[in-house]
Parts: structure tokens; sequence; C-alpha cells
């Protein structure tokens, strides 16, 4: 007959397992931000994804079942208000032990553009690896303090998510090369941080304000624009479908390509982020072909960035 002494033992050894403490359950708003928090957790844990890629994050109701995932999460991770409007509300009505990761603050303090006041930062820093890099290393801090118990695992992972960006940054820089030089009008003012690191010239956007239409007068600078054959390419977004685009470029020789900040298609996970950059690139190189013949873009052709 086994001793008192002997079941204790084994019944501890039994529970040890259970008894660790469990990964933290973190959830990220949109998929480039899950993909990289998912490379961090690596071998650790999963990271839930609150919105589609399908979506625009800007102007969204959260449903039942997503507040529901916020509330059962340990960690949310977002960009900032600045992209995820309705967050701050969510965020102050949610249970006081949930942590949220700002990484809009955490990767990237300063305004990016000239157009983006302290108020209004550019927040698509997914599209810089350099601020990507940043934003994973206070991911991994912060789960390194909430989980000691995996803090090596997180190192590790950061620091093959650190040499992944590095590779990836100089694979699109030369991807990229052809489009140096040319002139390219976006929708919306997303692609700041990704044209400043690889070259590229965006003259201009059609939407100054993600919340609202573009004013008269800018509509009819930037058809004037198109007009002067200036501008080589005019890049929809996945998901925005505006007919103003076609009212831009009727009777012009501008050609129009379709961009995705987002990753809309893309499975979430560790591989979806640079997947989404590489994808990105091909997007803005897809529109290149038979846009050279544009002329000169006069300093008057700028359009007037007030509304």
């Amino acid at each position: 007959m086994l001793s008192i002494r002997t079941v204790l033992v084994f019944l501890i050894l039994l529970a040890g397992p259970a008894t660790l403490q469990a990964a933290p359950r973190v959830v990220a708003t949109i998929l480039p931000i899950q993909s990289i928090a998912a490379r961090i957790m690596q071998g650790v844990g999963q990271v839930g994804l609150l919105l589609p890629a399908t979506v625009s994050p800007h102007d969204f109701s959260l449903r039942p079942s997503q507040r529901r995932q916020l509330e059962q999460a340990d960690l949310i991770l977002w960009a900032g208000p600045e992209l995820e409007g309705f967050m701050p509300k969510v965020l102050a009505s949610l249970p006081p032990r949930t942590r949220s990761l700002a990484l809009l603050d955490a990767c990237c303090p300063e305004p990016a553009t000239e157009r983006h006041h302290h108020h209004d930062r550019d927040p698509h820093f997914w599209l810089d690896p350099r601020a990507s890099i940043r934003a994973a290393r206070a991911i991994a801090t912060t789960l390194q303090h909430m989980d000691p118990a995996n803090a090596e695992r997180y190192r590790h992972n950061l620091a093959d998510f650190v040499a992944r960006a590095e590779a990836l940054e100089r694979e699109l820089r030369e991807t990229l090369r052809p489009l140096q030089g040319r002139h390219l009008v976006t929708w919306h003012d997303a692609y700041g941080r990704f044209a400043r690191r690889f070259g590229l010239d965006i003259v201009a956007t059609v939407a100054l304000d993600a919340h609202r239409p573009p004013g008269a007068r800018h509509v009819r600078d930037l058809r004037r624009m198109m007009q002067s054959g200036a501008v080589d390419c005019l890049y929809r977004e996945a998901q925005f479908r505006p007919r103003l685009i076609d009212e831009l470029i009727a009777g012009t020789s501008v050609h129009t390509g379709q961009l995705d900040p987002l990753g809309a298609g893309l499975k979430p996970g560790p591989d979806a982020w640079a997947q989404l950059l590489r994808r990105l690139a091909g997007q803005f190189l897809a529109c290149r072909e038979g846009s050279s013949d544009r002329q000169p873009l006069p300093q008057h052709q700028t359009p007037d960035h007030d509304q």
C-alpha cells in the first residue's frame, strides 16, 4: 500500500504543470499588430484578433462578442486613438485588471509628417519595419513583466523578429527601386511611413481625413493635377470603394491600382505582417507600367491640404 507521503508527492507532481502561470490572454485590434505579437508569443500562447482586415478601424462599432473578447483579455494591443477612435471609451469600461498598450506611443511618439500634428500622428506604424521593431520591443517588454516565467522565450522571439524585419527592409528597398521618382497619389494619408522608408514620392492624398469626404476645393485641385499629366498612379484602397476615384481620372492617362494597409485576406499569425508588406510593395509596383511619359509636377499643382 502506498504511504500518505508517496501519494502526496504523486499529487504534487501531477498538479505541478497545472499550477504554472498560464500565458497572458492577448488580443490585438488589427491584423498587423496581431501578427507582430504572434511572432513574439510564438511557442507560448495565441494572440486573438478583434477586427477583420476587411473593415476600416477608423469608424467601427463593436459587436457584443467582440466586447466579451476584450473583457476576457489580460492585455489589449492597439495602435492609438488616431486609428481606433472607438477604443478609449471601451478601455475605460473594462475591468481594472485589463492592461492595454498603445503601440503608437511606444514606437512613434513624434509626429510622422508635417501633415500630422501632435494630436493626430500617422498611426500606420507597421508599414515601417523600423517602427515595427520598436513596437515589437514594447510588446516583448510588457509580456516579460506580465509573464516572467516565459521571459527568455519572449527575448528569443524578439531577436528573431528583429532579424526578419531588418532583412525585409533590405528586400523591399530593392523591390521598390523602380518606383523612385514616380509621382503617386493615394486614397488617404496611410503610407507616409512606408514611402519615406523606401523612397517613394506620394505627392497628394484624396481624403485628408479618414472620417470625412474631401472638400470641393481639394477635389478641384486633384482633378487639375490628374489632367496635368504629372501623376503616374492613383491608388484606391481595399477598405474603401469611392466613385470619386473614377471621376478624378476620367479622360486622363493616370493609371490606377489598389492598396491595402491592413492585410485583407491574409491568415492571422506570425507570418502575416511580412506578407502584408511584401504584398503592399507589389501593389505599388503593379501600377507603374505605362506611366513613364508624365509631365513634371509644377509647384502650383500640389493640392491645398486645407479643405
